[in-house]
């Protein structure tokens, strides 16, 4: 005898608890989803839970959802992932100690490794600008900088605060110079950028720097360490290349690039901001385009309204309708 889970997608069990296998239906009784499919039973029993649990909130079900819409993780890293997995049930603290272990680490993260990461490099021309906003805050306290224009006004102390930064090795999210072009225009660039970059985690008062580089020097960086053969230098950013977070969004593998999810409702797809990963390198004094603060409180809509107008966004971007799942209105 088998009975079923409540509510939308249904998960079907013995009746006991014990998962015997799993249908995921649609209204119209067609199967959904395509994403990470785990070998792990326990792993995809506790996606299913996540994203149907009744009592979920909102930030919950956005992190299991970006597993369940996830189309870009080769088998060979998913493989890599639940190896290194054994013995947890949680997904979500799986996720967090394979992140730590795997991909913020000092040597090649599993994000760039090609033995790993099965994927195909994103070509780029190495004249192509690249931009990444960078929060200083903590890097000037440790170095005892408590203003600004201390880098602001010498380029030697920059390079002394570069050269002294104590950065961790997590892979580089960035976009590109033309992107975010116009935002370059406003004297409030700090917040525009952080929230057309959707970079909740910068907060009003933080000292800022838009570093702005080039495809080149991502590859000069990857030739001094030795790595040239043994790395994909630019990739799309997928669940697996950062904690759990319900401000990232997985893009349709249709897409070339990711797109960051905006602070804001998007009534337009052509303004998503393309988005990827390199490998982290050091930051000279001639990277920095601009220093800013972040002068406004972040006041974005409810999680669930920029998340489904930017799901929408992406299915048009990428003709797939099909792609990914709103969240429903029950939740705030």
């Amino acid at each position: 005898m088998m009975a079923g889970v409540t509510g939308f997608p249904q998960c079907i069990l013995t009746a006991n608890g014990e998962m015997l296998f799993v249908v995921l239906l649609s209204p119209s009784g067609c199967s959904v989803g395509g994403g990470m499919q785990f070998q792990n039973a326990q792993f995809q029993q506790d996606l299913i839970a996540k994203r149907v649990a009744e009592d979920a909130a909102t930030n919950k079900r956005a992190k299991a959802d970006n597993f369940w819409f996830e189309e870009r993780v080769p088998n060979r890293r998913i493989k890599h992932f639940e190896t290194h997995a054994q013995g947890k049930n949680d997904l979500f603290k799986a996720a967090i100690d394979y992140f730590e272990i795997f991909v913020k680490v000092d040597g090649i993260p599993s994000t760039f490794d090609n033995q790993i990461n099965t994927v195909d490099n994103i070509d780029l021309e190495n004249d192509t600008k690249l931009i990444r906003m960078v929060r200083l805050t903590r890097g000037m306290m440790e170095q005892g900088i408590n203003n600004l224009d201390y880098l602001r006004n010498s380029k030697e102390s920059l390079e002394i605060f570069f050269a002294n930064w104590k950065r961790d090795k997590r892979p580089a999210f960035v976009t590109f110079f033309e992107d975010v072009e116009e935002e370059l225009k406003h004297d409030d660039w700090a917040d525009r950028i952080r929230e057309r970059l959707g970079l909740a985690h910068l907060k009003e008062g933080d000292s800022v720097a838009l570093m702005c580089y080039t495809v080149g020097d991502v590859l000069q960086g990857i030739e001094e360490e030795g790595w040239t053969g043994r790395v994909i230098p630019f990739v799309a950013p997928t669940v697996l290349d950062m904690k759990p977070s319900a401000y990232f969004f997985p893009s349709p593998k249709e897409l070339t690039h990711g797109r960051a999810m905006p602070l804001y409702v998007v009534k337009d797809e052509r303004n998503l901001v393309r988005e990827i990963l390199h490998l982290p390198f050091k930051f000279r004094a001639e990277h920095v385009l601009k220093l800013g603060t972040i002068r406004k409180v972040a006041n974005p809509p409810s999680l669930r309204e920029m998340r489904n107008s930017h799901l929408l966004a992406l299915r048009v971007l990428s003709s797939r309708e099909d792609f990914g799942e709103e969240i429903p209105q029950q939740y705030p």
